[in-house]
């Protein structure tokens, strides 16, 4: 009995010291991650949004949406990046002269070098777009030729000049009644094997990811594309590494004109199946970041040997500052789409991608 009233004094008095304990020093709150300070973007002089990049000839080119595939030229990831004018001479007759999608480049050999782009066309429901692809003799910079059909383009798509169906050497089928195609991304295989990437345009309700073979010249499929990915709702932007035995695709998912969007990644052991083995893995969200919407990323390799630099974009409020957007949706409509860089790391095994550090903008 005198041992209970020992231990109820004793568990009074405790109680006590932590009331005036809690009355001298606040709450005691657990602490919480919150969202860390943003980067600061490392282009940020036009809209730029889509980026797809390459190294050659001792630069960097960021190949972006808009007229006439406008484009950013640096001598580091980290840039200065410099805004240059349009790469493309224009869309090609099959396509109706208005701005271009998420254009890439591939390097063919020696001076040549292919432009991929996503144009409208007639035929299909309204702002569908098929795959161009336009060749330039004098280096990356182009100025890009044309072709004269899409490589990729859905069956029903017309010809803008003279209204003929469009006689693509890759007809894929589409999810939805009237889709197009948009965001081609290349990639060459350790095997001397070409693809390229694209998605189905409209998320009512599937978006797909699919690759396509191609030949030599980069310009013509020589194998039906195979679905990738699908989603209900969007996913695009992809973008695939081989690492060694391993292939890593990468994505953008959810609603861009939202701090939603992000980049996921899946990894199989072939360019064309296994994606769907599991679900996707996040790399880079708003709560990661401090980016608002960090996708259209695209991995790049460096000038040195097994160094890598991932490119993206993310949104701004308002649009002439580089603040990211608040978490809001909508949106407000002051706002536009800048650029970021980061440093890509492959984790232990050699093929999980990691995001080590933002780059400040040189």
């Amino acid at each position: 009995m005198i041992m209970d009233r020992r231990r109820s004094w004793k568990r009074a008095w405790l109680a006590r010291l932590l009331a005036v304990a809690g009355l001298l020093l606040g709450p005691v709150v657990p602490a919480v991650a919150g969202t860390p300070a943003p980067p600061e973007p490392v282009f940020a002089g036009t809209v730029a949004a889509d980026p797809g990049v390459i190294f050659a000839d001792g630069e960097y080119y960021a190949f972006t949406t808009g007229a006439g595939a406008p484009y950013l030229k640096a001598p580091t990831p980290a840039g200065p990046w410099q805004a240059m004018g349009p790469a493309l001479t224009g869309t090609g007759g099959w396509a109706l002269p208005a701005p271009i999608w998420a254009p890439d480049a591939v390097h063919v050999g020696g001076d040549r070098y292919v432009l991929y782009y996503s144009a409208r066309v007639d035929g299909l429901a309204a702002n569908q777009r098929c795959i161009g692809v336009a060749v330039s003799d004098v280096g990356p910079a182009g100025p890009y030729e044309p072709t004269d059909r899409p490589v990729s383009c859905p069956a029903g798509a017309r010809r803008h000049d003279n209204g003929e169906l469009i006689n693509a050497s890759d007809q894929p089928p589409t999810p939805n009644p009237g889709d197009g195609l948009i965001d081609a991304s290349p990639i060459l295989t350790e095997d001397g094997r070409r693809f390229v990437l694209y998605k189905t345009q409209r998320p009512n309700p599937l978006t797909t990811l699919r690759i396509v073979e191609v030949d030599a010249s980069w310009t013509t499929a020589i194998a039906p594309s195979v679905e990738l990915q699908r989603y209900e709702g969007q996913i695009e932007n992809p973008a695939m590494v081989q690492r060694g035995g391993k292939f890593v695709l990468f994505a953008s998912k959810f609603n861009y004109l939202s701090c939603d969007y992000a980049t996921v990644w899946w990894r199989s052991n072939s360019p064309t199946r296994g994606f769907t083995a599991g679900p996707e893995r996040s790399l880079l969200t708003t709560k990661k970041t401090g980016v608002c919407g960090p996708g259209g990323a695209d991995p790049t390799p460096t000038a040195t040997p097994g160094e890598w630099r991932l490119v993206l974009h993310g949104w701004v409020c308002p649009a002439l500052s580089t603040t990211p957007c608040a978490d809001v949706f909508p949106l407000p409509a002051d706002k536009r789409r800048v650029i970021y860089a980061a440093t890509l790391g492959w984790g232990d095994d050699g093929a999980t991608p990691e995001v080590k550090r933002f780059l400040d903008p040189a």
